[in-house]
């Protein structure tokens, strides 16, 4: 489900308990304060698997409504409680963005709704989070801060890492500091990016930015003035702290993919120029430049 959908679902239903079954990783997210009462990882929950176990089915005859996107055993579930919904995925060649997809079946399912539903997803920081992204970032006291994520789930999704790297050169030749986020799978290219940065004609170092909580990751995006990306989650999560966001596309579609956010601006195959243009107009005129 995604963050927005939690928070409809329970500002419309009100449960007395909310559990959330989420990909591990997300779990930072959804363990936040006021998001639900118990996360558990679906990899744990047996959901994935075929055929279905015994223990999986004893606990979902717990729950009063079981409401999913996921799950293999789908017939199963829905023959054995009476109240399950697993709900359709995005059909391909959908021109309908993947939030208002889900906004369109949890209301087709739960109409009329006594709640809005949110225009983007929103990260909930604990106080010791904050800390830690202000210690993240402590050497950067007298500088604006952006982050540069080069990573995507696949190779065409991959904005060239000549094109990051000039950017990256471009915003440190004004004054701000520029971290390089770099996840699991990112290592090739933010290699890449250093290497470019250190051969340039002013050369210059990048410092590594590799944090594995997504909610600690947040926090630190939040305390920063630009964050630059391809369509991945990082740049998702990016938006969703409030940090204004340049997401890049290359192959997927924007208008279905794109992060939402209160400050995102998108650029399709862009040139380097186009990408600096963009930055110029939406951006650094703004002077959106948090000190930490």
């Amino acid at each position: 489900m995604s963050m927005p959908g939690m928070v409809w679902v329970r500002e419309t239903l009100k449960p007395t308990w909310f559990e959330v079954w989420a990909e591990r990783a997300n779990l930072p997210l959804v363990q936040a304060p006021g998001q639900a009462d118990r996360a558990v990882a679906l990899a744990d929950t047996g959901i994935d698997r075929y055929a279905l176990p015994e223990g999986l089915l004893d606990r979902l005859r717990e729950f009063d409504l079981v409401l999913s996107w996921w799950g293999t055993g789908v017939a199963t579930v829905t023959r054995m409680h009476p109240n399950s919904y697993f709900l359709k995925a995005l059909p391909q060649g959908t021109s309908h963005h993947i939030l208002d997809f889900k906004r369109s079946q949890l209301e087709a399912l739960f109409s009329p709704a006594s709640a809005d539903f949110p225009p983007h997803p929103t990260i909930y920081w604990t106080p010791e989070d904050i800390q830690f992204a202000k210690r993240c970032l402590e050497d950067c006291q007298d500088q604006a801060v952006a982050v540069v994520h080069p990573g995507a789930s696949g190779e065409g999704k991959r904005w060239p890492a000549i094109g990051f790297a000039s950017v990256a050169d471009w915003l440190v030749a004004r004054g701000m500091r520029v971290l390089l986020a770099e996840g699991p799978l990112d290592r090739s290219a933010t290699d890449e990016i250093a290497r470019l940065a250190a051969a340039s004609a002013h050369p210059f170092e990048i410092q590594r930015l590799r944090i594995g909580n997504l909610r600690q990751l947040s926090a630190v995006l939040g305390l920063c003035a630009l964050y630059v990306g391809n369509d991945s989650g990082i740049s998702h999560l990016a938006a969703a702290s409030g940090t204004p966001t340049l997401a890049i596309f290359t192959v997927t579609a924007p208008q279905v993919w794109a992060p939402r956010g209160p400050n995102v601006w998108i650029c399709v195959n862009p040139t380097v120029d186009e990408v600096w243009a963009k930055l110029n107009d939406e951006v650094l005129r703004r002077e959106r430049l948090p000190s930490v």
